[in-house]
């Protein structure tokens, strides 16, 4: 059996929940990254729009966070890599 992805919990609320835990506004980001108001705004309250690749990990050491905490990833548990180390040892 396929090892399962990680849960997404809403990504919606995350970026600026950990916008919010570290005390920045949009503004700050905005300017930190040199991205639009409009863009942060969107990664805040568009479902479907994600920072890309090049902004993420810029924008998860602002925010002092992972990656996967930015786009609400839930981390997997200890058991369930270690199954996944089995299942890649069985494949390989």
């Amino acid at each position: 059996m396929p090892p399962r992805r990680a849960k997404r919990a809403p990504r919606q609320n995350q970026v600026r929940k950990l916008r919010e835990r570290r005390g920045l506004s949009r503004e700050q980001i905005a300017v930190d990254l040199n991205v639009s108001y409009k863009t942060v705004e969107a990664w805040e309250t568009a479902e479907h729009r994600a920072p890309s690749s090049q902004i993420l990990p810029a924008l998860a050491e602002l925010l002092g966070a992972t990656m996967n905490e930015v786009l609400g990833l839930e981390p997997i548990s200890d058991e369930t890599a270690d199954r996944i180390a089995r299942h890649v040892g069985e494949v390989a």
